[in-house]
């Protein structure tokens, strides 16, 4: 099955033993990753967010929080880390790694 990747905006509240760090790990396998305000992410990712919510569930039940869609990013303006604009800039040129796993050039960036 070929899948296309696809935007998602993600928020993460893990239940009270989790480390975001564990989260952190788990959202390796997306495409293309940027975190910002500590529990949120843009994830660009070739999994839809049912797929997403399977793999982070057993952070956030019970006690947790957690809310996943597809973000449009068709028609975007705003103040942002610098990161957020490069990793657009690396989607729209093609520059991802476009396999699952496979790192690109800048994960977080503050």
């Amino acid at each position: 099955m070929n899948r296309t990747s696809r935007f998602y905006h993600l928020y993460i509240s893990p239940k009270n033993e989790v480390d975001l760090a564990e989260v952190a790990r788990t959202l390796a396998a997306c495409t293309d990753c940027f975190q910002y305000d500590n529990q949120n992410f843009v994830i660009y990712t070739m999994f839809d967010a049912r797929e997403w919510y399977a793999r982070l569930q057993k952070y956030v039940e019970p006690g947790g929080k957690m809310f996943i869609c597809e973000l449009d990013i068709t028609d975007y303006w705003g103040f942002m880390n610098n990161g957020l604009w490069k990793m657009l800039k690396r989607v729209k040129e093609g520059q991802t790694s476009g396999r699952i796993g496979e790192p690109s050039p800048s994960r977080k960036e503050n």
